[in-house]
């Protein structure tokens, strides 16, 4: 992308002066040459990729900059005129402030002399005379025969632009190739498109960028193609219906369209450069399948609810990004690339997702935060699972595991607490990051390191583990994979359907379920853990609230527990800021550690009069600032370290009697402890 990124500092100063227009773009790689037929040793219309590195020489004769034309081993020289020159850019200086910008009414010669040689001037090059504020028009010599897209791009004063070659043209104020099958220019001024003629099948880079006023555009049924930057910053833009014929939209085509309300795209359309509809809050008729999305390209666009794509499609890093109404995805096939964060922050996508079979690798984070998936399906042939691929899918219930995985990258499930199944259909354990060995050496000696990273599979290692048959032994020995507590080749999954209280539970024994989360926080935040629930004809005892049930839930405000719960497992309320209150049954209680690390409303917290043994583990209350008072009954033998830790509004602890074990820094941090009591 030749002035994308290379000149985005000049550009942005350039702008400054344009109404309405706060950043800039330059026109990238993809140039599309138009060319005239001017005899008979040059006959062609030539599409090539443009690429000038920083080195390149430009010329300045009589004000006007030019590059002289270089052998290139990709182009036919019997093509290229090489003694021929593009009007070009002005050079930038090390600031990033032009040397010179064109003004007024100019005419360009049709040969200039460069260090004694004469040189025909044969074209204008893209982007020549972007952001030339004053310049008002143009006129090309008849030697000019190539005029490359966006030339013209950022003159807000431009009105006239004269081609006595006629490798353009103007009709009704617009700028159109020869033979009027591209449009080139629009002024940036203009208020309506005029009708365009059925010849034209381009809209060409940068053709429209910048017309801030522009309300509507029609465009004919022949349009195929629509370039790059075409409408950028068409602020006042509401809607635009794509023609059918439309095969294939530009990088940043509608970018900045602030005013978008309703995106038409056709069913054949194909590809979809990056940042075409960057941040985009209209809503989409999406295309039947795509082939091809770049990256960003439809990156915080609300209005996209669904999307399909065709056998061996591409999806670029970031191109559906926080798409929160992206409700369902369809690949047809398989696909050459899912990349990084691709779908992540897709909230709005339920139930189950299949990777298909024939796809090399997820990206990083392609699916992060995809809240609303259920179950994750990797297809055999998917080899790769990048890092953090589907960390924060908070409701992932299930996971299987294709055969062909071989890596499991560094958090790919992280924060994936409520997997309560695992499937991994390999016969060898995927390497998942739980160590990492290295070597270096001087020449001398040979220096060995063991990293230890942060489990790829470790958020559900409480969940069962299921492996082919005469694989256990392999995976019960690998690093990460040995975390888990159950492995087994029963391919029977042990969770249930939520029941109608919104919670899921997981069978832990015959007659035993723990309530493994909460998928439907009911109205006011109040929940009521039931005695017992009825799974599958068997009536269950509720005995514990499984590891993570709750965590960082936002709005439950209560929670009480029947005597049935002997243990509320590690982190199981964690982070639930919006927790008032906790009643606990009698009976037994074993509570985890961390179980109600940073709940920062809890102010109640009622023991109930237990009378079995209650053992409180190591921070399970800690940083529960809103927590004044605390009486622990007398069952309590054990407080473990750390346990109210910076729980700095508690001023009274009452303990039952009897003898209570207390370990190190229980109560460090509580500044406002006064009163210490035994009953």
């Amino acid at each position: 992308m030749r002035l994308r990124t290379t000149k985005l500092l000049a550009l942005l100063s350039l702008l400054a002066a344009v109404p309405q227009l706060s950043s800039a773009q330059a026109p990238g790689s993809g140039i599309r040459y138009v060319m005239r037929q001017t005899g008979p040793t040059v006959s062609y219309a030539v599409e090539r990729a443009s690429y000038y590195s920083e080195e390149r020489i430009t010329y300045e004769v009589d004000g006007i900059y030019y590059v002289v034309s270089t052998r290139d081993e990709d182009y036919d020289e019997s093509v290229w005129d090489y003694r021929g020159v593009f009007v070009a850019y002005a050079p930038y200086d090390e600031d990033g402030q032009s040397s010179n910008y064109y003004s007024g009414d100019l005419v360009v010669p049709s040969s200039v002399d460069i260090n004694g040689t004469t040189y025909t001037v044969t074209g204008v090059e893209s982007c020549a005379f972007f952001g030339c504020t004053s310049l008002t028009s143009v006129t090309l010599p008849s030697s000019v025969e190539c005029i490359e897209e966006g030339a013209f791009a950022g003159c807000p004063a431009l009105t006239s632009i004269v081609s006595e070659g006629g490798a353009c043209t103007m009709v009704d104020g617009l700028l159109y190739d020869a033979a009027q099958g591209t449009l080139l220019w629009v002024p940036m001024g203009a208020t309506s498109l005029p009708s365009l003629p059925s010849s034209v099948t381009r809209i060409g880079d940068y053709a429209l960028y910048g017309c801030t006023q522009l309300s509507a555009a029609v465009l004919p049924s022949s349009v195929q193609s629509i370039g790059e930057a075409a409408f950028e910053y068409c602020y006042s833009l509401t809607g635009i219906d794509v023609p059918s014929a439309v095969t294939s939209i530009g990088e940043y085509a509608f970018a900045e369209c602030y005013a978008l309300s309703s995106v038409s795209l056709p069913a054949g359309l194909l590809s979809v450069g990056g940042y075409a509809f960057y941040g985009s809050e209209a809503s989409f008729t999406m295309p039947s399948a795509l082939d091809d999305v770049g990256a960003y390209a439809f990156w915080h666009c609300s209005g996209v609810q669904g999307a399909a794509f065709s056998e061996g499609a591409s999806i670029d890093d970031q191109a559906f990004e926080y798409c929160l109404g992206l409700s369902s995805l369809d690949f047809g096939g398989s696909l050459v690339r899912i990349g990084d964060g691709a779908f992540s922050g897709c909230s709005a996508l339920q139930g189950t997702l299949s990777i298909p079979a024939g796809t090399d690798s997820i990206g990083r984070g392609a699916f992060a935060h995809c809240t609303g998936l259920e179950r994750v399906t990797i297809g055999d042939s998917v080899n790769h699972v990048g890092e953090q691929a589907f960390y924060g899918c908070e409701g992932l219930l299930r996971v299987d595991i294709g055969a062909g995985v071989t890596l499991v990258a560094d958090e790919a499930f992280g924060g994936c607490w409520h997997v309560c199944d695992v499937y991994s259909w390999s016969e060898t354990p995927p390497y998942n990051y739980a160590s990492l060995k290295s070597s270096w050496s001087n020449g001398y000696v040979t220096y060995s390191y063991t990293y230890n990273w942060y489990s790829s599979i470790s958020p559900f290692a409480s969940g069962v583990l299921h492996v082919p048959a005469g694989a256990e032994e392999s995976y019960t020995s690998t690093a990460g994979w040995s975390s888990f507590s159950t492995v087994t080749t029963d391919t029977t999954a042990v969770l249930r359907p939520a029941l109608s209280d919104g919670l899921r539970y997981a069978v832990t024994g015959d007659k035993t379920a723990g309530v493994w989360v909460c998928t439907d926080m009911p109205e006011g935040g109040a929940v009521s853990i039931p005695a017992s629930v009825v799974i599958d004809g068997v009536s269950r005892s509720v005995t514990s609230i499984c590891s993570h049930a709750f965590y960082d839930s936002d709005g439950l405000v209560s929670v009480s527990l029947p005597a049935s719960v002997e243990s509320i497992e590690s982190e199981a309320f964690k982070y639930c800021e919006d927790l008032v209150s906790v009643t606990f049954g009698s009976g037994g209680k074993h509570i985890g550690a961390n179980a109600f690390e940073g709940c920062t409303a809890l102010s109640t917290v009622d023991f109930g009069g237990t009378a079995d043994t209650v053992s409180l583990e190591a921070n399970c209350f800690e940083s529960c600032t809103a927590l004044q008072a605390l009486a622990l009954p007398s069952s309590v033998l054990s407080v473990g370290q750390h346990s109210f830790q910076g729980c700095t509004a508690l001023a009274s602890v009452t303990f039952g009697g009897g003898e209570v074990s207390v370990g190190s820094l229980a109560f460090s941090g509580c500044n406002a402890l006064s009163s210490v009591a035994f009953a």
